[in-house]
């Protein structure tokens, strides 16, 4: 039986590309991957998670200097008058950015393949 040298997948005789990775398929079945064997597809959830966790930290941060008085005029205003929602939506994507990135760290060491 074939197997898919990416996902580990078997296949039937006749078979010759992994459906889900479009790789040629192998005889035998291969050993897991290594721990720092990663493709960059794997590692775009996880930036963009690490992107929007530094960046609502960022805008949170200077929602609260410019509340408190300490960015200087004509932002400083600006940013203090902001509705509360938004700075309730830095701090929902602060921690789902954050969930996102540890739900994508124990896959990476626990679950793969």
């Amino acid at each position: 039986m074939p197997y898919c040298p990416r996902c580990r997948c078997e296949y039937n005789v006749g078979v010759v590309e992994c459906i889900d990775c479009h790789v040629p398929l192998v005889a035998f079945r291969p050993w897991r991957r290594g721990l720092f064997d990663i493709d960059f597809d794997e590692l775009l959830v996880p930036a963009g998670a690490l992107f929007t966790l530094i960046s609502a930290a960022g805008l949170y941060g200077i929602s609260t200097l410019a509340q408190q008085g300490q960015i200087a005029e004509p932002l400083g205003p600006l940013i203090a008058s902001q509705p509360p929602c938004l700075t309730g939506f830095y701090v929902v994507s602060a921690i789902l950015s954050a969930l996102i990135l540890v739900i994508a760290l124990l896959r990476w060491l626990v679950f793969r393949r």
